[in-house]
């Protein structure tokens, strides 16, 4: 009779009051149901429950307990109720994954509940997706740092507060000889004895300080980091540790360093400047705006001691404010560097240009030769060199002011050579007049003489002659082979050409004597010779003309002749007198035929003709000839001067 009442009194959309509860029972966090031990039909859900279940306790109340587990987990449940439901005890537990994945654990206890003596079954309920989830991903964050631990190429180690390792693990050990946990137990002062840096480390560490710092060990380095660990009394209970290998970072560093030095080394030897640009280019911009704004966009990042040596600014200056470049630039070469700046930045192409320096010293233009190269965030770096271009400069203009000379010298020595050529042709015609006189006013006549007595015989009959028409034709035919001796002497000297030069001055000067009352004194060594037939002719012509006209200008009858060896390859000769001189820039404009012939002659040979005089100072010529073809003159060109 009471089971059916209760059961009636549990229908369902009926819930049961359970006075016993109290506030409690309703305000709990958790999700509590209580079930009839012995029925087991929900008999009381608080909110949590019904906030949990999604269903109102009227819903809940008077339908079984297993109603509200999916049907796979019935059974786990069904077997903790009954164990509670029969001996009760002590508390258990059962967790569910609902179907939308959520977890929740079941607390399962059985409790007196004083309402009608019976015995009921209390379920809590705990939502613990949440740290499920934190536990699943604590355990995996654990099974990462293991597996990192013993295949990562580091050593990780703990010591207690002695300095014993409590753990040594990391594949790190084997480039040092140990494998994982080997030297567990054992002091790290012992087994790191022979590295006092290593000690010194570890006490430090076991003294309270963390340390950060490169151990050699052997042939490899490691950066060791030790941090202390302490309670809540602030002592020291263990040093967690780790060791990196960083050999071959080192090894990098150090060729890092050796190529930077090169390179510097090679920046500082290079005859030219070196810059680097660093231009932060935020927007579009012109040329005015990088005028005004480049203090903030650019940025010297690097320039080299020749760069500021060339600019004539210090090193900080041009850190400092990189418009130091353009205020070093001569004011009138500022405008058309910036102009060229800018085009060279929005085209991004190799920027070239030639200036003028402002500062006063020995470098006046230079030559700035860089390459843009633009960065992915629309930087651009800009890598060039400064050349000091002023002795190019300076060559140029000497190499353009001596074309304008040359130019000059050619346009000169083109009207010299036309006036030459019509004074030679003068001299031809007139020389050739004088051997025509000689030949019909001397020879020819000389010629008719004898032809005449010649006749006289024949038309007499006579078949001889007497004596004085023999001493007559004797006469002359021995005066006309004489003067066609001095013609032909006078033209190819026999004395040149059988005894050499020196004999040749020898009958020259008698020669002067005998015609012009002239004294020639005829000094130097009487062993030069010249081998060259040509050169030894041109000597000998130009001695003879200089010598003509020292009897035509000098205004005296006593000149010397000096011919002497200058070392193996070259004969100088000198022909002087103390006459009265002339002006020889005059001479030189007039265009003496008999001094320019002299000059470009000996040109033509490899030598020089030098020529000085002053009026009332006498006159010194002076040929340098090679002693044969090939030969090179020791120094300058033909000279005429004052």
């Amino acid at each position: 009779m009471k089971r059916k009442n209760l059961r009636r009194k549990a229908a369902p959309g009926r819930a049961v009051e359970l006075p016993d509860l109290g506030i409690l029972f309703e305000q709990a966090s958790d999700a509590i149901v209580v079930v009839d031990a012995r029925t087991g039909i929900i008999m009381g859900v608080n909110p949590a429950a019904e906030r949990m279940v999604g269903r109102s306790r009227r819903t809940l109340c008077g339908r079984h307990y297993l109603t509200l587990h999916p049907r796979d987990q019935a059974q786990a449940v069904r077997k903790v109720f009954k164990r509670q439901a029969r001996s009760g005890g002590g508390p258990d537990e059962v967790e569910l994954v609902r179907p939308d994945r959520t977890r929740f654990r079941v607390d399962v206890s059985a409790s007196r509940i004083v309402h009608g003596n019976r015995r009921m079954v209390a379920a809590f309920f705990r939502d613990v997706t949440a740290r499920r989830q934190m536990e699943s991903a604590l355990r995996d964050s654990e099974e990462r740092f293991r597996v990192l631990v013993l295949n990562a190429p580091v050593v990780s180690f703990v010591l207690d507060k002695k300095g014993v390792f409590t753990l040594s693990e990391g594949k790190g050990l084997a480039k040092l000889g140990h494998k994982p946990g080997q030297v567990v137990g054992r002091s790290s002062l012992e087994v790191y004895r022979d590295f006092p840096q290593v000690t010194r480390m570890v006490r430090m560490a076991l003294g309270g300080k963390a340390v950060l710092g490169e151990v050699p060990v052997n042939d490899l380095t490691y950066e060791v980091s030790m941090t202390p660990v302490r309670d809540e009394r602030g002592r020291v209970v263990k040093v967690i540790g780790l060791a990196n290998d960083i050999t071959e970072r080192k090894k990098a560093e150090a060729a890092l360093a050796d190529e930077h030095n090169l390179y510097m080394d090679l920046v500082k030897s290079l005859p030219a400047g070196v810059y680097r640009l660093h231009i932060r280019r935020q927007k579009p911009w012109g040329q005015r705006e990088w005028v005004d704004k480049v203090e903030s966009n650019y940025n010297l990042e690097m320039v080299s001691d020749r760069f500021c040596q060339f600019l004539g600014a210090t090193r900080q200056q041009f850190e400092a404010d990189a418009t130091t470049v353009v205020k070093c630039l001569h004011p009138d070469d500022r405008q058309d560097f910036t102009r060229r700046n800018v085009v060279a930045l929005e085209t991004m192409q190799p920027f070239e240009w030639e200036g003028r320096v402002r500062h006063p010293g020995p470098t006046q233009w230079v030559r700035f030769m860089s390459v843009p190269r633009c960065m992915p965030n629309g930087d651009v770096i800009w890598t060039g060199v400064l050349l000091d271009i002023t002795e190019s400069k300076r060559a140029e203009a000497a190499l353009r002011k001596s074309h304008e000379e040359l130019e000059d010298r050619v346009r000169e020595r083109t009207a010299r050579l036309r006036a030459l050529a019509a004074q030679l042709t003068q001299v031809e015609h007139k020389e050739r007049r004088r051997i025509a006189e000689i030949l019909h006013e001397d020879i020819q006549q000389r010629m008719a003489g004898m032809l005449y007595i010649v006749q006289g015989v024949v038309a007499d009959k006579r078949g001889l002659l007497d004596d004085k028409e023999a001493r007559l034709l004797l006469t002359q035919l021995t005066e006309a082979i004489q003067t066609m001796r001095d013609l032909t002497t006078r033209f190819r000297p026999p004395a040149l050409y059988e005894f050499g030069l020196q004999p040749a001055l020898d009958w020259l000067a008698g020669q002067m004597r005998e015609r012009f009352g002239m004294t020639i004194e005829i000094k130097g060594d009487r062993n030069v010779q010249v081998d060259d037939h040509d050169m030894r002719l041109f000597a000998y012509q130009a001695i003879s003309e200089l010598l003509m006209n020292v009897v035509k200008h000098a205004g005296v009858n006593r000149a010397r002749v000096l011919m002497r060896r200058a070392g193996k390859t070259g004969v100088p000769i000198e022909v002087s007198d103390q006459g009265c001189g002339f002006d020889v820039t005059k001479a030189h404009r007039a265009l003496s035929f008999g001094l320019f012939s002299i000059g470009e002659r000996a040109v033509d040979f490899g030598g020089r003709f030098d020529i000085t005089s002053r009026p009332g100072q006498g006159t010194c010529a002076k040929i340098w000839l090679p002693t044969a073809r090939g030969s090179v003159m020791p120094e300058g060109r033909q000279v005429v001067r004052a």
